[in-house]
């Protein structure tokens, strides 16, 4: 990101650091990218104040992104901020590592019919658009309603799916409280997004999407949960 201001993990000592930090005032946030196997180098960095903050592809190599910061604000970062500043390396961050990255967009998926029909499916929390990959290996003639509070997800997913750009109608907005209007969706899909919002909220939620599905249209949901 463009104000980043980057430390050289190998240069990394505490001493160096508070020496860096103390010359330059103005700098509130500190990047300092790691190889993801040198647990040492993160761990010096944990130690000193540094948070894991995801992952980001340098040259070929993925890299661990440790963040430092002057402040911690007190409140909450709005949603559409902490994931505007995360579009870079969002994918990477959730797919590397993750096994069952392809499997869950494809499981995602599943009961939605081989066609060249035109059908439409409004995405919930689309973020970048990974899993409209998978929807359109299956229903290339989809029209697919985008929907996400962060306007740079969905300024990448406008770009990724720039063959598909007849096919996608991208709105930055909260879906929470959204009115989806009546009968209009096939399919709805939520995926790994869910999680963000609170039981009543989706119970809210469920009653909107219900009237805007048509009367055999689907729900199709994949999200994180609790074992225990």
């Amino acid at each position: 990101m463009q104000n980043e201001h980057y430390l050289n993990y190998a240069e990394f000592t505490p001493e160096y650091f508070k020496s860096f930090i103390g010359e330059n005032n103005g700098v509130n946030e500190v990047t300092c990218l790691v190889p993801k196997d040198d647990q040492s180098a993160s761990s010096a960095l944990r130690e000193n104040g540094f948070r894991y903050t995801g992952k980001r592809l340098v040259d070929g190599k993925v890299m661990t992104v440790f963040t430092w910061f002057r402040e911690i604000n007190t409140t909450y970062e709005d949603m559409s901020s902490f994931f505007n500043r995360r579009v870079r390396d969002y994918d990477l961050h959730m797919s590397d590592g993750n096994d069952y990255y392809e499997t869950n967009f494809i499981s995602l998926f599943k009961d939605i019919p081989e066609t060249n029909e035109e059908i439409t499916v409004l995405d919930l929390g689309c973020g970048t658009g990974a899993e409209l990959r998978y929807l359109f290996q299956r229903a290339p003639n989809a029209h697919v309603t985008a929907m996400d509070v962060a306007e740079e997800m969905l300024q990448k997913l406008r770009l990724d799916y720039s063959d598909f750009s007849d096919n996608i109608e991208t709105v930055c907005c909260s879906y929470i409280g959204f009115d989806f209007g009546k009968k209009r969706y096939d399919f709805v899909v939520a995926c790994n997004t869910l999680h963000h919002i609170l039981a009543e909220q989706k119970s809210q939620l469920y009653t909107r999407l219900k009237r805007a599905l048509k009367g055999s249209g689907r729900l199709l949901i994949a999200d994180y949960i609790a074992s225990d």
